[in-house]
């Protein structure tokens, strides 16, 4: 390809159309002006305290500083994060901002980073307000636990909870836009959080930060293709797939997306021409099919969050059975015979039961599979048999637990 035409692909992406926000206009079309964002309801800069003098950390298009929150006798350390925006007369891009702020107050999911609220007094609009995630992203929390026995489990609950929080996203009509590592924090107890949702993209054309290079710097290597095809490409619920399909890529192997690229105009010229992301090193199969699945050339033709869930709810499920099961030590060692019988029963059941999946990774890891007899006599059922006694024993403790309604009977 010429290197005018890869300049030219390189400036319509920084020059999109309309960034705008990445609400789809049944959410963001409301013809009326949203609440103002400086109501009491959000203020809460009387309650920050020690704000740090400088920024802790800074991102492509913000600043973070850090600050203490005083709720009554409560004290939690936070982040304040300030956009950059470039002047203060540049009213449309306030006005967006503040209707994604609107939007990300009233939202509440496990699994996307909360907004707490409002810090008046280090920019030209105000600092957004959220719990201090001292894990860091999930690439830097993967790295501190590589040597974990059971890093594969820990890789495949993450990669569970981050498709919950986009499903979550995108049921109230909101498209991520940069779904990347360096988006996704993981909480004190482990649970990983998507932040920066729509943000980057809305202050692409607003931010000092980018006055000066490309808003896809750093960002590309998670970019579906379509959105060099054309100028004005807009960002979809579809393009928020191909890049979760990045995004598994760089928490299983630890690698960004397009590994083997060394620049970022390499990236894009590859991604001009439908170049799938190349496989990385010790990719497990089932879940490079997944990626294929989510990284397809033609964007309806790219699985559901259902189907991403679906898939990875199975692969942990049957790891964490495994576990269970031999935990108690009467399957040690494990003949992989046996392993397969169990994987068996599992897709039995869950043909039986299409929650299944969804359920035991809500279990508690205090819940066993019985003693070593119980284990042993599992290892001589039909595969009916098999199916039923995973599916009876998994109702059983989900039932104890609390959670989960009632399966069909096998």
């Amino acid at each position: 390809m010429p290197l005018q035409q890869l300049s030219d692909i390189w400036t319509r992406v920084r020059s999109r159309s309309d960034p705008g926000s990445l609400l789809l206009p049944s959410a963001a079309g409301d013809p009326h002006s949203p609440p103002d964002i400086l109501r009491s309801s959000n203020d809460i800069t009387h309650e920050v305290r020690e704000v740090s003098a400088h920024p802790v950390k800074y991102g492509g298009s913000s600043d973070i500083y850090s600050a203490t929150w005083q709720r009554g006798r409560h004290n939690q350390k936070v982040a304040l994060k300030i956009h950059r925006v470039l002047d203060a007369s540049d009213q449309k891009a306030i006005k967006r901002l503040r209707r994604e702020i609107s939007v990300w107050k009233r939202l509440e999911h496990p699994n996307v980073n909360a907004m707490c609220g409002l810090f008046l007094g280090l920019g030209v609009v105000p600092a957004m307000v959220s719990l201090w995630c001292e894990e860091g992203d999930i690439s830097r929390y993967l790295k501190v636990r590589s040597g974990d026995p059971n890093i594969g489990e820990i890789k495949t609950t993450l990669m569970i909870q981050v498709a919950n929080g986009l499903k979550y996203l995108h049921q109230h009509d909101i498209i991520h836009g940069d779904i990347k590592g360096a988006n996704v924090l993981v909480g004190d107890d482990g649970t990983a959080k998507l932040c920066d949702f729509g943000f980057s993209i809305l202050l692409a054309q607003h931010s000092q930060s980018f006055t000066q290079g490309s808003n896809v710097k750093g960002t590309c290597r998670w970019m579906a293709p379509e959105l060099f095809d054309e100028e004005g490409a807009a960002h979809t619920f579809a393009s928020d797939i191909w890049a979760t399909g990045c995004l598994l890529i760089e928490i299983q192997c630890a690698v960004l997306p397009y590994h083997t690229k060394i620049s970022d105009q390499q990236v894009i010229l590859a991604l001009s021409q439908s170049e799938l992301p190349p496989r990385p090193k010790d990719m497990p199969d089932a879940l490079w099919r997944l990626v294929m699945q989510c990284c397809s050339a033609q964007p309806p033709a790219r699985a559901s969050l259902e189907t991403i869930l679906f898939h990875l709810q199975e692969s942990h499920a049957y790891v964490r059975l495994t576990r269970m099961m031999t935990a108690s030590g009467g399957l040690e060692p494990t003949p992989n015979s046996v392993l397969a019988r169990i994987k068996e029963g599992l897709v039995h059941s869950a043909k039986e039961d299409p929650t299944l999946y969804s359920r035991l990774f809500t279990l508690p890891d205090s819940a066993s599979y019985g003693d070593a007899s119980r284990l042993r006599r599992y290892r001589k059922r039909s595969l009916r048999a098999r199916g039923q006694w995973i599916h009876a024993g998994l109702h059983e403790r989900v039932t104890s637990a609390g959670g989960g309604s009632t399966p069909r009977k096998s």
